[in-house]
């Protein structure tokens, strides 16, 4: 936007979301207009891949506050898809923003859900449209006893979160969650200020979150929660998490019981938490690597599994012993993660470490530990797709749809 001090430099991050599903949270890095983005007045084009997601609702957008310009005033977000993926779709979405996005200036949130400007226009006049179809409000003399209720579009929520009580079962590193209802979900917390405990996730300690005006996410579904194992000390075992809605002073419990560490259980440093009256799903996941001299890698490689209930988040794919990603090579991983329904699409990525972090990638498969069918995700053109910035089309990550629906 056109205010002072409007430009970041912060890293931004947008997920979109549609009728079909959501893009997945993509880091806005390189922009097509200009070498130094998000300055004030600027319009920043960026080019993202993703599968299709039908008719467009919302996007989520943030930044991480890294830098000492971080404070950023994000006038508007426009959506275009290119004309081979628009097929029957309208070719430009606008998200108006006009708000800061920045910890000393309105609300203090980095975050912000932006509904797509036509959406609103059409809930509003459906809204219209009810009322004008409904029955007249009821007398005075009735309406103290009506139990119709204003619908909620935003809430307070309370998180706890219970340290178990284990040898070096505390953490110093920075712990973040993303809560998932029926509605939607949160987006990316990160839990800094515990209103019980200044020296927060010790041994046998109960540490509560506050955050103000959250979407209304509905009936809880589950929670994702994990570290970034920054510091000598960042194993942490977690004893369970509840979420409370302050609105209808609904508790919701996600019970734990396990290590999120890298020396610990299977060494992962997240976990996805059905709440009590959900099952989680074990994934199996099987990766082939092509059969081309330079195919494999030693990189750090991380896939995000897309259903019509959600998504897995990023997960890094790691095994102990073993030397994965090598030339027509097939390596297996399991994943848990809330149940996704049917698979709708795979983002599959690395971070370009190593000395040759270049990667042929041919497929990835995904079943259901307890399931029979597996769900084959085809890399376009023969041999494999290069995840790669010095081949093909020069980028490391890439979202692939089920063979079905290619």
């Amino acid at each position: 936007g056109d205010a002072r001090g409007a430009g970041t430099d912060a890293n931004v991050f947008v997920t979109v979301y549609g009728e079909g599903g959501d893009s997945g949270e993509r880091k806005l890095q390189k922009s097509e207009t200009h070498r130094n983005k998000f300055e004030r007045g600027n319009e920043d084009v960026f080019v993202v891949e993703a599968a299709r997601l039908g008719r467009l609702q919302k996007i989520r957008i943030r930044h991480d506050s890294s830098s000492l310009k971080k404070a950023w005033y994000l006038d508007r977000v426009v959506v275009r898809l290119k004309n081979e993926a628009a097929g029957t779709e309208k070719e430009e979405y606008v998200f108006r923003c006009s708000r800061w996005l920045a910890k000393d200036k309105e609300d203090g949130r980095v975050e912000r859900i932006v509904v797509e400007d036509d959406f609103v226009d059409e809930q509003h006049e459906a809204d219209t449209n009810s009322r004008a179809k409904s029955p007249p409000p009821p007398s005075d003399d009735t309406a103290a006893t009506s139990t119709s209720q204003p619908a909620i579009e935003h809430t307070s929520y309370r998180v706890e979160v219970k340290t178990g009580d284990k040898f070096g079962a505390g953490t110093d590193a920075n712990v973040f969650l993303t809560v998932f209802g029926e509605k939607g979900d949160s987006g990316e917390l990160s839990l800094t200020s515990s209103s019980t405990h200044r020296n927060k996730f010790e041994r046998n300690q109960t540490d509560i979150f506050e955050f103000a005006q959250l979407p209304n996410m509905g009936q809880l579904k589950s929670v994702r929660v994990w570290h970034d194992n920054a510091r000598l000390g960042a194993s942490w075992f977690v004893e369970w998490i509840r979420v409370v809605d302050a609105t209808t002073a609904t508790t919701y419990q996600f019970d734990c019981r396990r290590w999120l560490s890298k020396s610990e259980d299977d060494r992962s440093t997240v976990r996805e938490l059905a709440c009590s009256n959900n099952n989680l799903v074990r994934y199996e996941i099987e990766i082939v690597t092509g059969d081309e001299k330079y195919a494999g890698t030693d990189t750090n490689v991380f896939v995000t599994i897309f259903g019509e209930n959600g998504d897995t988040g990023p997960r890094k794919l790691t095994q102990r012993f073993r030397n994965l990603f090598e030339r027509k090579q097939r390596d297996v991983f399991q994943i848990e993660a809330f149940n996704l329904g049917k698979l709708t699409a795979l983002k599959i990525e690395h971070d370009d470490s190593g000395i040759a972090p270049g990667w042929l990638l041919e497929k990835v498969s995904v079943r259901e530990e307890k399931g029979e069918q597996t769900i084959d995700f085809l890399c376009a053109g023969n041999g494999g797709k290069w995840l790669d910035k010095k081949n093909g089309n020069g980028q490391i990550s890439c979202t692939l749809l089920p063979q079905n629906n290619i």
